[in-house]
């Protein structure tokens, strides 16, 4: 969300609506402790959709737009690459090229919002 220029304020509500989240599992008269859910939102949550738009702004903009050759499409959590070529090889180089953004594209991420936070 800092990478997308969301401000602080905006970020700062979304971690504490996914911050000290638990759950119980219930089954055969048997109720659990409570065990700490980590990561993700409430199931059914309708801001899930926009949460998922800022997760994968960054992949659905990896290309530069001037382009013909290459691009992605995505909903949700799923996101495909399509890269276009005139044999094999080229497609190959052009997809690896690609991958070798998402890299550079996530290890920003990592710098600028650390796992754990």
């Amino acid at each position: 969300m800092h990478l997308q220029r969301i401000p602080t304020k905006y970020v700062c509500l979304t971690e504490l609506m996914l911050t000290g989240r638990r759950t119980r599992l219930l089954f055969d008269n048997f109720i659990s402790n409570f065990i700490p859910i980590n990561n993700g939102n409430n199931q059914g949550c309708p801001l899930s959709m926009i949460y998922y738009a800022f997760y994968n702004a960054g992949l659905l903009e990896l290309s530069p737009p001037e382009t013909q050759d290459e691009g992605q499409f995505g909903f949700v959590d799923d996101v495909s690459l399509l890269m276009i070529g005139n044999n094999f090889t080229e497609t190959n180089k052009g997809l690896t090229d690609m991958m070798g953004r998402l890299v550079i594209c996530s290890l920003l991420v990592w710098v600028v919002e650390p796992a754990g936070n």
